[in-house]
């Protein structure tokens, strides 16, 4: 709701005083830069507690489905975004993959060679069960498209984890 409101306020001022701006709606991102420390995003969340042996709790019984984007992916965006010159346009940023919470902790885990404790947990009233974002627009007007899979993304974020032995503690 309140990004709703936000945009509704950057495409007031930009009718009132010729505002610059694009909105990018970009879901899930991620990346081996993120920092891991702050605990934000399942994949970082999941991959060092299923290092550290901790264990994971997944609401909706870990079936909430989300999409994926990685950082690269974004930045290449920005970056036609920016050359292009184009201005006032809302755009969603994703993969337009579908993946469960659960198969998310599931690849990590079968990167890492691990396999992690689980605790399903049941739904709760507030949350979203799919969210999975449609890039068409981005493409239409950028040629943009996601081009890292998840699967080269999970490979890429493991490996960072486990050169830097990577634990919540640290």
């Amino acid at each position: 709701m309140f990004k709703k409101i936000a945009e509704d306020i950057l495409l007031y001022f930009k009718r009132v005083n010729n505002l610059r701006f694009c909105i990018l709606r970009i879901s899930n991102c991620y990346g081996p830069s993120f920092s891991f420390e702050k605990k934000q995003g399942i994949i970082g969340v999941a991959a060092s507690s299923i290092l550290a042996g901790r264990q994971i709790s997944l609401v909706a019984e870990g079936k909430q489905v989300r999409d994926f984007v990685h950082a690269k992916d974004v930045a290449e965006l920005c970056g036609l975004i920016h050359l292009s010159g184009e201005e006032g346009v809302i755009i969603n940023v994703g993969t337009g993959i579908g993946l469960s919470m659960l198969d998310v902790v599931r690849s990590i885990a079968s990167e890492l060679k691990i396999h992690p404790t689980l605790k399903l947990l049941p739904s709760r009233t507030f949350d979203v069960e799919r969210n999975v974002l449609d890039s068409t627009k981005a493409n239409r007007l950028f040629g943009w498209t996601a081009k890292k899979t998840f699967e080269e993304g999970v490979r890429e974020i493991c490996q960072v984890f486990v050169r830097r032995n990577m634990t919540p503690e640290e």
